[in-house]
């Protein structure tokens, strides 16, 4: 006669209220700073995955909430490492947003252009054009600092540009739905590809208020306790 098979023992159910535990490295990271759950073993229950919500349907942010689990290793120098992950992958998230932003005012750019209204393209409107001018220049304004964030790696020049970056790509976002009108709202154009990809990368890895936060913690007046402007 045949073994009958043993089923495996049943997961625990997480409390009411709270996503259940992650269970191995592709597990969602972290959207904000690192914490102490990436210096837990990954095999084992890390902590809670609160699963954030996202207009990119590719992207599954998450935060982790520290719990039980086995620590590899501790110290000042594992805290160091994961600060400068943590860096890291808010240096490449600004570079993203720059990269995003750059390519909704392409694309809204060349729209203005063939678009007509009364008789001329719609880019030639002056309403339009300070839309688009605004646009630009804060792209402007955040490519230097994510190239001088890249070359010091500094944690506040880092936040300061992704700060920058984040919002230079959401306001060129929005910037591509009131030149496109109705038409950007659906999914005929790939504009929508790009749009849903603004938002998340603006609060990926940092979200505004954590930027600035990062950046007031670099100022010699609020390191002595003073409130930040």
């Amino acid at each position: 006669p045949q073994p009958t098979p043993v089923p495996p023992p049943a997961r625990p159910r997480p409390p009411a209220g709270r996503a259940p535990p992650a269970r191995s490295p592709s597990a969602p990271r972290s959207a904000g700073s690192a914490s102490a759950a990436a210096l837990r073993q990954a095999a084992r229950p890390v902590g809670v995955a609160a699963v954030l919500r996202s207009a990119d349907p590719a992207r599954r942010p998450a935060r982790l909430v520290p719990g039980g689990g086995e620590v590899l290793a501790a110290g000042p120098g594992v805290l160091a490492a994961a600060r400068a992950a943590g860096d890291w992958a808010r240096l490449l998230t600004a570079a993203q947003c720059l990269g995003v932003g750059e390519a909704l005012l392409e694309r809204t750019a060349r729209y203005a252009r063939q678009r007509t209204q009364f008789g001329m393209p719609i880019g030639a409107f002056q309403a339009v054009k300070h839309r688009l001018a605004d646009t630009l220049l804060a792209l402007e304004f955040a490519r230097p600092l994510v190239w001088a964030a890249a070359l010091s790696l500094d944690a506040a020049e880092v936040a300061a540009a992704k700060l920058a970056a984040g919002g230079a790509a959401y306001g060129a976002a929005l910037t591509a739905l009131q030149v496109h009108g109705a038409i950007g709202y659906t999914e005929e154009l790939d504009l929508s590809l790009w749009l849903r990809k603004a938002r998340p990368l603006r609060d990926a890895w940092g979200t505004p208020a954590e930027c600035r936060a990062a950046v007031a913690r670099s100022w010699p007046h609020t390191r002595r306790g003073a409130p930040a402007p």
